[in-house]
């Protein structure tokens, strides 16, 4: 928690971005899961792909943003990783901003650890 505390400004502005977009985006998986649970189509795969698709994303990307409020890093890396393996099944939702865009606080939450590691070593 100490290098948090000697972050620069522009890192505590990231860090505040990756944490509010983080939250909007487990808000909107959340609730796109209770209506798959309401809806009663919930856990209809047509395919063991489709249920590691689901893994990755959503899974491993809200997974990857709620360890990312405690881990940085680590949190940052398993949110990036999963989206880009869903890209490796499914190159079609490349660059597809829906997608994209929910998986960006990962990038944002990697770029502070990267950030606040180089700045604790300069002190």
């Amino acid at each position: 928690m100490e290098e948090k505390k000697n972050s620069s400004p522009w890192v505590t502005v990231i860090r505040g971005l990756a944490r509010i977009g983080s939250i909007a985006t487990i808000t909107f998986w959340s609730g796109m899961l209770i209506a798959e649970l309401v809806g009663g189509n919930f856990g209809s795969f047509n395919s063991s792909t489709e249920v590691v698709h689901f893994i990755l994303c959503p899974g491993g990307v809200c997974a990857g943003m709620i360890i990312a409020w405690k881990r940085e890093g680590l949190g940052g890396l398993l949110t990036t990783g999963s989206i880009i393996a869903f890209h490796f099944f499914r190159p079609d939702l490349l660059f597809d901003p829906t997608i994209d865009g929910l998986a960006l606080p990962g990038v944002l939450f990697l770029i502070c650890a990267v950030a606040t590691r180089g700045i604790s070593r300069r002190q």
